[in-house]
């Protein structure tokens, strides 16, 4: 097994991307211009990405979530956006509320 085939080379290999990637974002941040038509869409594609994934992660999960009944995971996102809206748009509490529902829901049904 060679070095790069360690969990260490593998983590030094995604550091090293991820590092890049962000060393490169730090150098071209102060040049980009964020009141243009391009930047207003790659951030709508970025958020229409980022809600596409949450609901397939909820809907479709992959993991061990799929474990969890489809019932749980939508009363425990829908505790978490009535947290969120009820708090004025407060993340945390939304993302504490949803999280803690679930658990809790777990909890209560024995899985």
């Amino acid at each position: 097994m060679s070095t790069l085939e360690t969990p260490w080379g593998l983590l030094a290999i995604g550091f090293a991307a991820s590092f890049f990637w962000r060393a490169l974002g730090a150098l071209l941040s102060g040049r980009i211009e964020v009141d243009t038509p391009l930047f207003d869409w790659c951030v709508c594609v970025t958020q229409a990405m980022v809600g596409g994934l949450m609901v397939r992660a909820i809907l479709l999960p992959s993991t061990g979530l799929a474990q969890v009944p489809l019932s749980d995971r939508i009363t425990a996102c829908a505790i978490g956006l009535a947290v969120f809206f009820a708090l004025r748009w407060r993340v945390l509490p939304g993302v504490a509320a949803g999280t803690l529902s679930l658990a809790g829901l777990l909890f209560w049904r024995g899985v």
